[in-house]
């Protein structure tokens, strides 16, 4: 395992301040090389337990050589019970050691899902600053455990709020059937209903160690998530809205345990009279489409939990349910993008999302 020292980058965060005072011709490349031969080395870092303010982050030296200024901490959860892998993408031409811009902090993005859209939200950011979303640190959030089933089960286990029988029906009876085919799975049934326990680990590990570690803007959060993360999402707006200022919601599983999320709308505003958040909420004009095929190939439970996603039609009525209590502090946009199907409308809506939410100038008209 390795690990930068703090001697380490102060030695290099005085080269560069050398070079940057002496030179006009430094460049982001010459940082990026400078970076990768300070952390060469082939293994990932280990970090089990939040830095001290004052303590460098864990580097990850493959990574930073792959994609520069990207660092990787392994994080244990005590909360779910987890071993998390957690890359952050900083912006271009700052690491570790050196000011953000003007002695500030940067917002801080989340994503779920981070083994596949860490990647596309990170050079967003990146490409994107500072001309339509100002320069942000992106947090991609995964498992240690990089198998397919490794990953589609614990994030069921994490994004859902409850256990449904349904989908547990048709689902774990696939499920078993694979696993008496020969494969391999870390749960023999799908686990549900840890949304709550995720949230906490959140709220109470994960942020404090980026938090220490980097220059973030503590008071500035966007979560971004697709389909069960997208549910995730919704829950925690509908649950504990101050955990994030800015919510992108792609595609998300309104349907879970038929439509419990719109109860939470309901509840929530019973009891407050303000939700003070920027949402932007997606879905692709193909969902449906995709879904009734999909139903055509199955017995009567699997055509019922396909027919129920109804992803556009769910999404109007919960932006619609939000639009009419008048919250004076909430910001709420959706859209729908034609051509899109469920599983390739995430990295266009993230685009659009982070635009509206961040209140782009050259975000267009929805």
């Amino acid at each position: 395992m390795l690990r930068a020292t703090s001697t380490a980058l102060t030695t290099l965060t005085t080269t560069l301040t050398t070079t940057l005072t002496t030179s006009t011709a430094f460049s982001l490349s010459t940082l990026a090389v400078m970076t990768a031969l300070l952390f060469a080395g082939p293994a990932a870092c280990d970090l089990e337990t939040p830095p001290a303010s004052d303590e460098s982050p864990c580097v990850d030296a493959e990574a930073v050589q792959s994609v520069p200024g990207t660092f990787v901490h392994d994080l244990h959860s005590e909360i779910v019970g987890e071993d998390f892998r957690i890359s952050v993408a900083l912006p271009q031409g700052f690491i570790p050691g050196m000011e953000p811009p003007e002695g500030g902090a940067f917002p801080v993005i989340y994503v779920l899902d981070g083994y596949w859209a860490f990647g596309g939200a990170a050079e967003l950011a990146r490409s994107q600053a500072p001309y339509s979303i100002p320069h942000a640190i992106v947090v991609g959030i995964a498992y240690e455990d990089t198998s397919a089933w490794g990953r589609l089960l614990r994030r069921t286990r994490d994004f859902t709020p409850t256990a449904w029988d349904l989908y547990a029906e048709v689902n774990d009876r696939d499920l078993e059937n694979r696993l008496a085919q020969g494969d391999s799975a870390p749960f023999d049934h799908y686990p549900m209903g840890g949304a709550e326990a995720f949230l906490g680990f959140l709220q109470d590990e994960l942020k404090p160690m980026i938090e220490a570690s980097y220059p973030v803007d503590a008071s500035d959060a966007t979560i971004v998530g697709s389909s069960f993360g997208g549910l995730f999402a919704s829950y925690v707006l509908l649950n504990e809205p101050s955990a994030f200022q800015r919510y992108v919601i792609v595609s998300p599983g309104l349907n879970w345990d038929d439509g419990l999320l719109m109860d939470h709308e309901r509840a929530y505003a019973e009891t407050h009279d303000d939700l003070q958040a920027k949402v932007f909420f997606a879905a692709g004009g193909r969902e449906r489409e995709e879904r009734l095929f999909k139903a055509q190939y199955g017995d009567a439970l699997t055509a019922e939990l396909e027919e129920s996603y109804r992803m556009v039609e769910r999404i109007e009525t919960l932006v619609g349910a939000l639009e009419s209590r008048g919250y004076p502090g909430l910001e709420v946009h959706h859209k729908v993008i034609e051509g899109e199907n469920h599983t390739s409308v995430g990295l266009p809506a993230s685009s659009i999302g982070l635009r509206a939410v961040f209140g782009s100038q050259y975000f267009f008209s929805l």
